[in-house]
């Protein structure tokens, strides 16, 4: 590509980014990339398009490449620090959970999960492709229109998107049940699902309703849905008393093989207090709540998930004995959960701190052999112990 060119392909780019054309700039920009593959300013704005569409491990690849080429560039660095802090890998966890939802077509509970997400962080595309596939999933065509339409204010050209909207009332409409989504012009769904742009935006992973995206490690698998009790977000006032931001917790199915209805309700009273108290930082009270769901020692999903978290609220409050016993006893009770890797980066974390050099690489060893390319690799704490070996 001659230099004229090429300066014209990335005012096209700029210009589409400035319009919030967020798939044609990122077009533009991969062109651009072909033939400046080490401009750290087009790499950037690739990794900002991709995060912007929601393909967030593209976007920590695209980073990362960037850091290779200059690690001292800000742009890189300050979006690894922001991606890989605690609060943006709670919200990525509970995503991740949300399409794992969908993919098991449990479209209810995954569009509750959804909106509770985009509550808090709106400004992903992917968030309202899915949401509106739920709807569109449970009949409700005219609130799968308005998502998908919201998602355009993020992406005015969005192939996906328009290409939903775009079908004729006729093809989407008499949609009875969940079951018979999947039937309603599969050909045609499965052409929607796909990116018409160049250079390999994205690998979309195709769930049952004909539209998904980038395939994610496993996930946790919840529990069956035979019996599930109500979702938190669902309970009276009167049972939710006390719980603050209690419509943001995720719903779980109850083992009903551990203790009885009573003890399994007071179980989850405890975890809805103590969880609610970590989102909002009340560090005594999640403590004295999560450490009561512990100590009943259940083996259910809500006493796994309270054990992680009791943990997390040692850390943050900088009581690292009392964390790394927590996260020792989560790692030996369930060595292969969704939380694995994020146990062992904050056990090495806690060895650092407390200048014990030797079990920090033990646990960064560990987190490699189970996953050998963690986002975690690319933290500071990582590279600054590890690649002095």
């Amino acid at each position: 590509m001659e230099q004229p060119q090429l300066e014209k392909v990335l005012d096209k780019a700029r210009m589409a980014l400035d319009n919030n054309d967020i798939s044609l700039a990122l077009h533009h920009f991969l062109q651009a990339a072909e033939e400046l593959p080490e401009d750290l300013d087009i790499i950037n704005q690739v990794a900002r398009c991709y995060y912007v569409l929601g393909e967030f491990d593209r976007a920590l690849a695209c980073w990362n490449l960037a850091l290779v080429t200059d690690p001292d560039n800000k742009t890189a660095i300050q979006s690894i620090e922001e991606f890989n802090g605690l609060p943006f890998q709670f919200w990525l966890k509970r995503y991740r959970e949300a399409v794992a939802e969908l993919e098991n077509r449990n479209y209810q509970k995954a569009g509750d999960m959804l909106s509770d997400l985009i509550g808090e962080q709106d400004g992903f595309v992917s968030l309202y492709q899915l949401l509106g596939l739920c709807h569109f999933a449970e009949s409700d065509i005219e609130g799968a229109r308005r998502v998908w339409s919201r998602g355009l204010t993020l992406d005015i050209a969005n192939p996906v998107l328009l290409k939903y909207l775009a079908m004729q009332r006729e093809e989407i409409e008499g949609v009875p049940t969940q079951e018979t989504v999947r039937s309603v012009d599969k050909k045609r769904l499965w052409q929607t699902a796909g990116w018409s742009i160049a250079a390999c935006l994205a690998l979309f992973l195709l769930v049952q309703i004909g539209m998904g995206f980038y395939r994610h490690k496993e996930v946790a698998t919840m529990p069956g849905q035979a019996g599930e009790k109500q979702s938190l977000a669902q309970k009276p006032a009167s049972e939710a008393k006390g719980v603050s931001k209690v419509e943001n917790i995720p719903s779980f199915a109850e083992d009903s093989s551990e203790g009885d209805q009573y003890e399994s309700e007071r179980e989850m009273e405890y975890y809805a207090k103590g969880y609610s108290a970590y989102v909002n930082g009340d560090w005594p009270t999640a403590c004295s709540n999560l450490g009561v769901v512990v100590s009943m020692d259940s083996g259910s999903y809500i006493n796994r998930e309270s054990l992680y978290y009791l943990a997390q609220t040692y850390y943050c409050r900088k009581n690292y004995p009392q964390a790394r016993e927590y996260f020792k006893m989560y790692l030996e009770s369930y060595p292969k959960s969704a939380y694995t890797d994020d146990s062992l980066y904050y056990l090495a974390c806690i060895e650092l701190a407390e200048n014990d050099v030797v079990a920090a690489r033990e646990a960064f060893h560990r987190l490699g052999e189970i996953d050998p390319h963690s986002g975690y690799f690319t933290t500071k704490e990582y590279s600054k112990l590890m690649n002095k070996e």
